[in-house]
């Protein structure tokens, strides 16, 4: 049974749940219930009493019983008692947190995770933003989340994702001259931390407010002095620099990087329009070829905000200094566990580099792109809550994923991840076409399969979800790497020991420990990126019903869908079914 035979047959089944989907959010319309919404009379539900209540804030869990934390202070003696009270739905009723004057504790923000768990945060007057929860049936004991510092810190709101993340944003100010300047500050439960939304006086920017919506998006209002409450929502792109050097026809890197930038634009909706590309000369070996890469780099550290993604691609020979600062080895010392050889036993040192150019002499290192000079520019403290991915095809860059990846050379550059098409010291080779073999795996991977994944989407046994973590691709380089398409080649990296026999890449992987990106892709049916499938994208592919031109028309802006790995040009039937096999599947980020 071919493609269309196995959609038609199934055909049926998936217009049945697309209409009744339909009918079901429509309903209320058709009828004319579509109505304002009609609120009960209020009702007390902390009655009046000495000192003050206030500062109510409400969450419902995922038993849809309600929490509600609030301020309240109370007058004792010569002493002012402020307490954090909660209460539910069910009757519960408690102080949570104390502070006696001039400790005031205040503005709390209550949230509930996937679990049902709660989670709380609030503020002092010590300048602290103060986090905990009730996990086990007690609330933990409280943890600074927010350390005291100059100015103030206050009005923290909390929210969880789909993913079951925590956000916060919580407002800040500080004395500047003569000057006062405030900020809405954002982190979360995975370590990022940054300014969101800055007023400097007489415009203040305060009391913010977040949430998460069913696709993991979040959304923030706020007020300023100017008499406004402002709107904002998270919204990331994936910044792109690809470096290729022109070798000749042995070695080709800048149609490796081409075709990297390439299938990174098709593949990841949140790319940006123009991915940097980067293609040198090597005859011109004064210094330029690397002053050309650093301007890039730093060009893309000025763009990228925190959340962004940061992907740095490098094509050409590599090296490694035959002396240097770090500590030298013999490569191929020790025997592949598998039986592969590697290549000549040689005196190296972890000094890598990619080279931009030709050296007439063996000191000439005007062109190289040392690991140490790539570590300083990754370092930078605007890169810390920006999620980079750093690939190298070329020889000896496996030792780029020590110095980029870990603290084994100096502080930890965060949330990194280094793929490199060898490991340290060792080789990686191109194609009869002069480009890399490593870079053509990573190519088949981000492509398209069949089934309208990425091909490498669940290459690690995991259910295929629209994204391809590092190791995904990493597992199908090595892997699931279709090796019939790479015979022809020069001797690869891995081949059987005394044969020359191909039986595929080495590549190396290291990742820091709080890396979390991935390539983002689409889910088949996804038409309008928002990483899930619905009425949205169904309203979509209604409104090029039938169209014949998609092939012209850029698959009619998305919703040619079928065959996935080749859309046939017209939108019908075969596309309507592959958009029903994903009906409200959700991608998440």
């Amino acid at each position: 049974m071919d493609y269309a035979e196995k959609k038609h047959s199934t055909t049926r089944t998936y217009i049945t749940k697309l209409v009744l989907a339909g009918l079901t959010i429509l309903f209320p319309f058709l009828c004319g219930v579509a109505q304002a919404l009609t609120w009960s009379p209020p009702q007390t539900l902390v009655g009046p009493l000495s000192g003050w209540r206030g500062s109510p804030f409400l969450a419902f869990d995922s038993n849809n019983v309600w929490h509600m934390v609030y301020g309240r202070g109370e007058p004792v003696a010569d002493e002012y008692i402020n307490y954090i009270t909660y209460m539910n739905s069910e009757g519960g009723s408690y102080d949570v947190v104390q502070g006696i004057s001039p400790d005031y504790v205040g503005d709390p923000s209550i949230a509930s995770d996937l679990d049902g768990n709660l989670h709380m945060v609030y503020r002092n007057t010590l300048g602290s933003i103060m986090y905990t929860n009730n996990v086990s049936g007690y609330w933990s004991p409280p943890q600074t989340l927010v350390g005291p510092l100059s100015g103030w810190r206050g009005s923290p709101s909390l929210a969880f994702d789909s993913n079951n993340v925590w956000h916060m944003v919580y407002g800040r100010g500080e004395p500047v001259a003569d000057e006062y300047i405030n900020y809405i500050t954002y982190m979360n439960s995975e370590g990022d931390s940054y300014d969101v939304v800055q007023g400097i006086t007489p415009d203040y920017v305060g009391d913010p407010s977040i949430a998460s919506d069913l696709d993991g998006n979040l959304h923030m209002v706020y007020r300023s002095t100017l008499g406004s409450i402002m709107y904002t929502t998270s919204e990331y792109k994936t910044y792109v620099l690809a470096v290729g050097v022109n070798w000749g026809g042995g070695l080709r890197g800048d149609l490796d990087a081409g075709n990297l930038a390439a299938i990174l634009k098709a593949a990841l909706p949140s790319c940006v329009d123009n991915p940097v590309i980067l293609c040198l000369n090597p005859s011109i070996s004064n210094g330029s070829n690397l002053t050309s890469v650093r301007n890039a780099v730093v060009n893309l550290i000025n763009q990228v905000e925190p959340g962004d993604g940061l992907i740095l691609y490098f094509a050409s020979h590599g090296e490694a200094a035959v002396s240097g600062t770090e500590v030298p080895f013999w490569t191929n010392l020790w025997p592949h566990p598998d039986g592969y050889g590697h290549g000549p036993m040689e005196w190296r040192t972890g000094d890598e580099y990619v080279c931009l150019a030709d050296e007439d002499d063996p000191n000439d290192n005007s062109d190289r792109l040392y690991d140490d000079v790539l570590r300083n520019l990754l370092a930078d403290g605007r890169l810390t809550s920006v999620r980079k991915i750093v690939i190298f095809d070329s020889c000896r860059s496996g030792g780029f994923g020590p110095d980029l990846g870990t603290s084994i050379y100096g502080t930890q550059i965060p949330n990194i991840a280094v793929l490199a098409g060898c490991n340290e010291g060792y080789f990686t080779f191109s194609s009869p076409y002069g480009t890399g073999v490593v870079t053509n795996c990573i190519l088949d991977g981000l492509s398209k399969s069949p089934s309208g994944y990425m091909r490498a989407d669940g290459a690690d046994g995991s259910k295929p979800n629209g994204t391809v973590t590092l190791n995904e691709l990493y597992t199908y380089i090595k892997e699931a790497c279709d090796v019939g398409v790479l015979i022809g080649q020069e001797l690869p990296l891995r081949y059987l020991k005394g044969t020359g026999i191909f039986t595929g890449v080495e590549p190396n992987f290291v990742a820091s420990d709080e890396f979390a990106g991935v390539f983002q892709g689409r889910m088949p049916g996804d038409i309008d990126s928002d990483r899930r499938v619905d009425m949205k994208d169904f309203a979509l592919l209604a409104g090029k019903w039938l169209a014949t031109d998609c092939a012209a028309t850029n698959d009619c802006n998305g919703t040619d869908l079928a065959p996935p790995d080749a859309p046939d040009g017209t939108v019908d039937i075969l596309d309507l079914a592959l958009l029903a096999t994903n009906w409200i599947e959700v991608v998440s980020r």
